[in-house]
């Protein structure tokens, strides 16, 4: 969004004029009769410019003279730098007049109110006299807050304008085209200017030089320029280095060669053609181009980019690094030329001082800004190998097996992370697991192992009463009339009598009826729940889902009642666990399509001995009251589960899974360290526990997903970031320092409450796809 002011300045023996338009016919108009204070500008002006001309004196880009570098007479720095000052100060303080107040208010207002929803500018198209041309416009003060910014842009329109804005032939092609002309001189090389252009519009344009060779006629090269312009195919963009120079009549004239010159009024057709052809910018990186700028506009060219003043040889070569930077980055061209001059007046100041004054823009009042503009084709179909390698990634990320080895790597890391940077946040008394082990059941002399000894569990909850248990979750099966079954009731039933304990007992969903089957009526009691004990996750899966209730009626899962009971029971607490996972209509989706997207894991990066506490069925029935493996029962949920022999589960060993790598990492840091080789399901039980309690769940974000946003980012940096580093080394760091960074997000992530897991392997390699080589392709 940009406001448009047209401000026209004359100047009379008396005063001068100022009338601003804009709008739909709104007008001010102001003079200033203090004919004085100008004079005091023009004074400045002058002294400015013999101090300019004075420290630039060799290696100009105007008439042919003496090689040599910059010849430093005395501190011709110091003098310029104050001539710069005082004529800045006295052009601001002849434009702070209070006549002006009405004017500068009006623009600044304007600047203010775009600013307040987004940085935008204001463009202020400023006509004036000869005299008043020589004048650096541009360093105006209108609004000191806002000018610091670059919010308020000043452009320049010549004072008679006989063409009007010709409507140019739109040419649907790939690439803009540049027409450069290079000056003769065997003292500067102006074809640096040319690999300047190239190097720095890579794959964005088409250049075409015209060679000048030495020993041609004067009419020949005249000729070459002619019909360079009358090009069919048409041009976008006019670009000329050597030597020019300003001319009263002829509208300013180029050096072809040493003592052979064109005016601009010889090509004056051909520009004129040249535009109607598409011809929408020229730049003139040479000197004195007052004259061609409004000659170049007068014919109908819609924007022309100039110097004022004589431009030292170096000035003119940075100059045109920089905007041609701004032009690659798909700015504008009028921001490509205040990029340039602020890069003159902010990091060449010392080295080229003054030089940011320089530079103007000439253009016509209806034009629209040119900026080269990369074709839908060119900013988003993917090249070859970018294709070949997001076709690939994206099969990769529906893969299951490739998703669950990925996640469990992922985990991995992140336990790693964890103990490296002591991350854990871990609760003061996790569950206790009372694990019935082969040792326990082998002192116990019990050989049926499935189902399991019910008089054994008698045992186990009457000694927990008397510890002072309060919450027991049992997972082990009761569906079933077993001998025993009236020692556990009266086991159960005298605990809740006596102790008031809270009971969870596992319930399980037949598979061939779909019926819930729970503990028998005799064994539960009201003081009890059931608890589906169901995973997701089998074979050598490194993931296991988070379990969710099928409908109403089925039972919640085992340890969100056992949390749920232990936030009731003991830490008497109104607070609620994390509620029940219910799938998104997202996650219902991708179950349709065989995908897992947004289905919450167990977090296996949190080591198992922060978890759980864990006693042999045995040592617990040898325990006393107040022993140090059971003082802290009566502030613990408990669970009596299997604790990982052969037979446990419903069918022989289905209660032992895959174990992780996360897991068996944080297993191997215990003292003494925890060597088995399965994942026994009670300890899932505890760490679903733990996430209740913590109303923290990890939710992997899908590699798909990842894989389409790291191809738009890195599709995007390649075209707008990449093409400005300069330096492949720069740009190779850049590229390792934002993969570090993403790294870090996505292990910080992890470790919020929220619990994201934003995959790194493939949305990197995808990221890196694009940007590699467009990084690689930089100068060294």
């Amino acid at each position: 969004m940009t406001a448009m002011f047209t401000l026209k300045v004359q100047q009379s023996d008396r005063c001068c004029f100022f009338e601003l338009s804009w709008g739909r016919g709104q007008r001010l108009t102001a003079e200033l009769p203090d004919v004085g204070g100008l004079q005091l500008v023009f004074q400045a002006y002058q002294k400015w410019q013999t101090a300019y001309r004075n420290h630039y004196e060799h290696q100009q880009r105007g008439q042919l003279e003496g090689g040599g570098g910059v010849i430093v007479r005395g501190d011709t720095h110091a003098e310029l730098i104050k001539a710069e000052q005082q004529l800045l100060s006295e052009f601001n303080r002849w434009l702070r007049h209070a006549e002006l107040h009405e004017i500068r208010a009006t623009i600044a207002k304007a600047s203010r109110s775009l600013r307040q929803s987004a940085p935008r500018s204001v463009d202020l198209l400023l006509t004036c006299s000869s005299e008043l041309a020589r004048l650096p416009w541009e360093a105006w003060e209108i609004d000191s807050e806002i000018a610091a910014t670059g919010q308020i842009r000043i452009a320049r329109v010549p004072a008679n304008i006989r063409t009007e804005l010709a409507q140019s032939l739109q040419r649907s092609r790939r690439r803009a085209r540049i027409l450069v002309i290079l000056g003769q001189d065997d003292r500067l090389d102006f074809h640096r200017d040319l690999q300047t252009l190239i190097d720095s519009l890579q794959g964005t344009v088409e250049v075409y030089p015209v060679y000048l060779q030495a020993g041609k006629s004067a009419a020949r090269l005249r000729q070459d320029i002619a019909d360079a312009l009358l090009d069919p195919k048409g041009w976008e963009i006019l670009f000329f280095a050597g030597h020019s120079n300003e001319t009263d009549l002829t509208g300013g004239e180029l050096s072809l060669a040493p003592n052979i010159t064109i005016q601009i009024k010889e090509i004056a057709a051909e520009l004129s053609e040249a535009q109607r052809r598409g011809l929408q910018f020229a730049l003139f990186n040479s000197c004195e181009g007052l004259s061609l700028a409004e000659s170049l506009v007068n014919l109908g060219v819609s924007q022309v980019a100039v110097m004022r003043e004589k431009i030292h040889n170096a000035v003119a070569e940075e100059f045109l690094i920089q905007f041609l930077k701004g032009l690659a980055a798909y700015q504008d061209v009028h921001e490509s030329l205040i990029q340039a001059c602020e890069y003159l007046e902010t990091k060449k100041r010392y080295t080229y001082p003054s030089a940011y004054l320089v530079p103007s823009l000439f253009r016509h009042p209806d034009s629209v800004l040119f900026r080269l503009r990369p074709t839908l084709r060119q900013q988003l179909f993917p090249k070859a190998h970018e294709l070949v390698m997001l076709t690939a990634l994206l099969l990769l990320g529906v893969l299951l097996p490739v998703q669950d080895w990925l996640i469990g790597q992922r985990m991995l890391m992140q336990a790693q992370f964890r103990t490296i940077t002591q991350q854990d946040q871990l609760p003061v008394f996790p569950i206790l697991m009372v694990q019935i082990d082969e040792d326990s059941l082998d002192k116990a002399r019990i050989t049926d192992r499935n189902p399991m000894n019910r008089s054994y569990l008698a045992r186990l909850v009457n000694h927990l009463s008397s510890l002072g248990a309060e919450v027991i979750g049992v997972d082990y099966f009761l569906d079933k009339p077993l001998p025993g079954d009236q020692e556990l009731a009266q086991a159960v039933r005298s605990a809740v009598q006596k102790q008031d304990i809270q009971f969870v007992f596992a319930a399980h969903r037949q598979p061939s009826t779909g019926e819930w089957l729970t503990a028998l009526p005799e064994i539960a009691n009201a003081n009890s729940t059931p608890g589906n004990i169901g995973f997701f996750g089998s074979g050598n899966s490194e993931v296991y889902f988070v379990p969710f209730q099928r409908n109403e009626s089925a039972p919640l899962p085992f340890a969100y009642e056992v949390a749920a009971a232990y936030r009731r029971q003991i830490q008497r607490s109104d607070r609620a666990v994390a509620p029940p996972f219910q799938p998104s209509i997202v996650t219902r989706f991708a179950w349709a399509i065989r995908q897992t997207w947004l289905h919450p894991i167990v977090d296996f990066s949190l080591p198992p001995s922060e978890i759980f506490q864990s006693v042999p069925a045995w040592q617990l029935l040898q325990a006393n009251q107040g022993s140090g493996l059971v003082q802290n029962l009566h502030r613990q949920a408990v669970m009596i589960v299997p604790g990982g022999y052969p037979e446990a589960g419903i069918t022989f060993g289905s209660d032992n899974f895959h174990l992780t790598k996360a897991l068996r990492y944080g297993r191997e840091l215990q003292n003494p360290p925890d060597l088995r080789d399965q994942l026994p399901g009670s300890e899932l039980h505890a760490y679903l526990y733990e996430h209740y309690l913590s109303h923290r769940f990890i939710i992997p974000i899908p590699d798909l997903w990842m894989i389409g946003i790291a191809a738009i980012v890195g599709k995007g940096l390649s075209l707008i970031i990449a093409p400005r580093i300069r330096r492949r080394s720069v740009g190779l760091l850049g590229l390792v320092g934002g993969t570090a960074a993403y790294g870090l997000l996505s292990f910080g992530l992890y470790l919020t409450p929220i619990g994201i897991l934003l995959p790194i392997v493939l949305p990197t390699a995808m990221a890196w796809t694009y940007l590699l080589p467009a990084v690689l392709r930089r100068s060294q």
